[in-house]
């Protein structure tokens, strides 16, 4: 199923000397082509896993000061519908909040253990469970809590200091969370194409934050005006300790708070002055150096990152605007945040269950109950529908905005009849029924032969025009394309969860035989990321432990 780390496919591609040019742009369409799955060959990947060599999915940093967070309280909390409706009165930023807010986010949520196996599972999911996203907190010194930068020790749920600032002109009641990934955690075990789910791992950090901050009252503001370059040297990744240990690149910057929009938020044009040495060592994840080496994923990396510009010339910041109301049918459901977010599964199995058409609609409602995407750039739907109570299984069609739906159309060109069946959020977007038939097997075959794609009750594709939004805003698109993937797929996620069901997340499919299917040519509009939904097949003989079960800490 893996193919080894040499492949004829790999002279095809080098990144241009010039970053930010024409010629890094094509690099980086040359790079999806190569990462791709198909029926005669995978993504050029490892031949064999080395599971002894696995990368540790926890960092530290050894010599820092810690500041142990306290631990959530089991139950309680705002309901599921109080957070969506956007109910919550905004809290102070406390040792508390932060703590609550970092642990419904990206912390600990249960450990599995099946006989001497043993595994962890966070807030936030992750491609095969490897979780390259690390987090590091931005903070301004209010009462209680540590001044400066600070990386986010998920294992101990606690706060590691690496440097403090002068955040004299940080706004009060707010702070940052910074995101960055260690792409060797995802390259283990799936080679070229591991660069892509590293950024779909981003996008579902970033929706579990938001997420996260609703439920204490605060806003989100993705701060797109700070370059990958400017983050890099505020983290202070460029330091001499990470030259031993595995890299991490720099990805995006939140700032979290109440009326964002009428504070005036950093821009770390000017780096802020450290007031004291740095401090820490960056933990090693693996014990001995791979025997593979993945230069494409690497340099698709740096491809994506961008430079340093004049003021006039940065992209605004985006204030994660939520819509007015959410679905009927979870706005009163009696669960809490707390209860869905704790409950949420990547799904292994499906029960071949019919799902009832109300907690379908809400499903795809939640799509959009975020109305501000991650980027200008638009990503659509594509849902197969195997068993869906008053709908006739087959292939649909679903607009992000009403201006898209040509190019939509444009892509599934084998199909001449578009029928509206029904219309979702608060700008009516229509779904269309292209063709009624039973596809799961087809579904299956297109996702790498994985029958959770076809026992699901339904499986939804997100697909996007990479190569039109990387010539209108740059290299940089690529990424934010994958972190609007992730970020739908993990609203799809929390409202599987909320109504008893499950998702899971499917990075593995054919690539260029999904177009063929939908009857879209070579360039044009592209699969991403797919999630299916369904009832979970729950395996009894897996035993599961609370999060934090071995810290001994007080709760909040």
């Amino acid at each position: 199923m893996f193919m080894a780390g040499k492949d004829d496919r790999d002279s095809r591609v080098a990144l241009p000397q010039e970053c930010n040019s024409e010629g890094t742009v094509a690099f980086l369409h040359d790079y999806h082509e190569l990462s791709k799955h198909g029926f005669e060959a995978y993504a050029p990947g490892p031949e064999t896993l080395d599971w002894d060599n696995q990368p540790n999915p926890f960092r530290d940093f050894a010599g820092s000061d810690g500041y142990p967070l306290p631990l959530l309280a089991q139950g309680g909390g705002p309901s599921w519908g109080t957070v969506l409706a956007g109910q919550r009165e905004a809290e102070a930023i406390t040792p508390q909040t932060v703590s609550r807010y970092l642990q419904l986010s990206l912390g600990l949520t249960a450990w599995k253990q099946w006989g001497p196996d043993r595994w962890s599972l966070r807030a936030n999911p992750s491609s095969g469970n490897l979780h390259p996203t690390e987090a590091y907190v931005l903070l301004g010194g209010e009462s209680g809590l540590p001044r400066g930068l600070c990386h986010y020790n998920v294992a101990q749920h606690a706060l590691e200091q690496r440097v403090v600032y002068d955040t004299g002109d940080w706004p009060q009641q707010s702070f940052g969370v910074a995101l960055t990934s260690v792409l060797w955690r995802e390259l283990w075990k799936y080679g070229e194409r591991g660069f892509r789910y590293t950024q779909l791992d981003v996008g579902h950090a970033v929706a579990a934050l938001a997420y996260a901050a609703q439920a204490h009252g605060w806003q989100v503001v993705l701060m797109s005006g700070v370059s990958t370059q400017t983050l890099s040297h505020l983290l202070g990744l460029q330091r001499p300790e990470y030259t031993s240990v595995e890299r991490e690149y720099a990805e995006c910057l939140l700032w979290v708070g109440a009326n964002l929009q009428e504070k005036h938020l950093p821009d770390f044009e000017t780096q802020p002055q450290p007031l004291a040495d740095w401090q820490g060592t960056p933990s090693k994840l693996m014990q001995e150096r791979s025997l593979y080496h993945w230069p494409l994923a690497n340099q698709a990396m740096l491809a994506s990152e961008t430079s340093v510009v004049p003021s006039a010339q940065r992209l605004p910041h985006t204030l994660l605007r939520t819509s007015s109301s959410a679905h009927p049918s979870v706005a009163d459901l009696p669960v809490s945040f707390q209860e869905v977010v704790y409950g949420r599964r990547s799904a292994v199995a499906f029960k071949q269950e019919t799902m009832d058409r109300p907690r379908f609609d809400a499903i795809l409602s939640a799509l959009f109950y975020f109305q501000t995407p991650l980027s200008g750039h638009t990503v659509d739907y594509i849902v197969a529908v195997h068993r869906v109570e008053g709908l006739e299984p087959g292939l649909y069609a679903m607009p992000a905005h009403l201006d898209s739906l040509s190019r939509l159309q444009k892509c599934c060109c084998r199909w001449s009849d578009w029928q509206q069946v029904s219309h979702y959020g608060e700008a009516a977007l229509p779904l269309y029924r292209l063709e009624a038939a039973r596809v799961q097997q087809l579904m299956a075959t297109l996702c790498c032969h994985q029958a959770i794609a076809a026992d699901s009750a339904f499986t939804i594709g997100f697909i996007a025009d990479i190569k039109h939004s990387s010539e209108q805003a740059g290299a940089a698109a690529y990424r934010q394309l994958h972190w609007q993937s992730g970020f739908l797929s993990h609203q799809i996620y929390l409202a599987a969860s909320a109504l008893n069901v499950a998702a899971t997340g499917i990075g593995c499919f054919f690539d260029d035989p999904w177009l063929q299917w939908l009857g879209s040519g070579p360039g044009g509009m592209q699969m991403l990321y797919l999630t299916a939904v369904g009832t979970p097949r729950k395996d009894e003989r897996v035993t599961t432990l609370s999060g934090y079960h071995y810290l001994d800490r007080d709760v909040c």
